[in-house]
């Protein structure tokens, strides 16, 4: 027998605190995500186009339609409805209503989640402003311009994180096994889902047919895309995608993620273009023993041999940059596994 865990993990009483009793051996429990990009192409019967994908490395002669399909999935997003309405319809104009009612019903679900009317108050300006926050880094007191107390922000959050309707990341100050992420320093919101996000802060299809993915909405779609990509590798296990930070006074640096592979932890960047600059990268591995990096960004495959600039105490420090295009960020293992095998 398999359980699904889906949206709702609150079992029996909505505190959390009563749980169901399951034979000890015989539950299989599974996270449900928003459909991959993997998955996507399957339901889109893209056949060619999955086949390549699948390949490791990606042969170059699919990127630039592996690119417009990722595209279209980042405005569309993983949600089943949302992808079926495409699939029937091929209409970006009548997947607005699908959204409009996902979002309708997790406001009326609120009271599942609430234990006071202040706190149902608080979770639905939760829902309501997420998505205008998703991939920022947040602090709960007065949360979307609100005059909400930390304490209730906090609270509700969390029980939206345990519904799977949003989560936060921690980020990490080091790059040592295990990670621990420092839950004292600000965490990055992420929202279930690119097409609810799209939807939530007004982006329209036409945004997509002549615009890079890394320039709609600051880059901040791209790093959300990678972000769901990433979430859904693991059915088993909840792994939340972590963040690097190093935070001093007169030198601040930020890794958009952190992704752990065989005993290793890989620095991942996600890029606006070709030769955007890699000063937090380079700083992360000036004071690491990490020896390759991941960039994500518009662009095909490639490993590169890479030197730090040097600094006036410090020398230059020999590094490997794997190069991969937005949507080969599911497959961060599989790339990972080939570049060791040839370096």
């Amino acid at each position: 027998m398999t359980l699904v865990v889906g949206f709702d993990l609150f079992a029996g009483n909505h505190d959390g605190k009563k749980r169901i009793s399951f034979p000890v051996g015989r539950v299989d429990y599974l996270y449900l995500f928003p459909m991959n990009f993997r998955e996507f192409l399957q339901a889109l019967d893209e056949e060619m186009a999955l086949s390549y994908y699948l390949k490791t490395p990606i042969p170059a002669i699919a990127h630039d339609k592996l690119s417009r399909l990722f595209r279209l999935y980042s405005f569309i997003g993983g949600m089943p409805e949302a992808v079926r309405r495409y699939v029937e319809t091929r209409d970006l104009a009548r997947l607005s209503d699908v959204y409009s009612a996902l979002l309708t019903g997790f406001m009326d679900d609120v009271s599942k989640y609430a234990s006071t009317v202040h706190e149902s108050d608080v979770i639905r300006h939760i829902i309501e402003t997420a998505p205008k926050e998703s991939g920022n880094r947040i602090t709960f007191e007065k949360f979307g311009n609100s005059g909400y107390r930390s304490v209730n922000v906090s609270t509700g959050m969390r029980k939206l994180e345990r519904a799977m309707l949003l989560y936060l990341r921690y980020p990490v100050t080091n790059m040592d096994l295990p990670l621990n992420p420092d839950k004292k320093l600000k965490p990055r919101l992420q929202i279930l889902d690119s097409g609810l996000m799209n939807y939530s802060v007004g982006i329209h299809a036409e945004y997509f047919r002549d615009i890079r993915l890394a320039d709609v909405y600051r880059g901040i779609l791209a790093e959300q895309m990678v972000w769901q990509e990433m979430l859904s590798q693991s059915r088993r296990e909840l792994k939340i995608p972590l963040f690097w930070v190093r935070e001093k006074k007169q030198s601040n640096a930020e890794v958009d993620f952190v992704f752990p592979g065989k005993g290793r932890l890989y620095p991942v960047e996600v890029k606006s273009g070709k030769d955007g600059t890699l000063r937090s990268l380079h700083q992360l591995i000036r004071q690491s023993d990490v020896s390759l990096a991941i960039r994500l960004f518009d662009q095909p495959y490639s490993l590169l041999n890479v030197v730090t600039p040097s600094g006036e105490n410090s020398p230059g420090k020999e590094y490997h940059l794997l190069s991969l295009p937005f949507y080969a960020a599911g497959k961060l293992a599989d790339y990972t596994e080939l570049v060791h095998e040839s370096i």
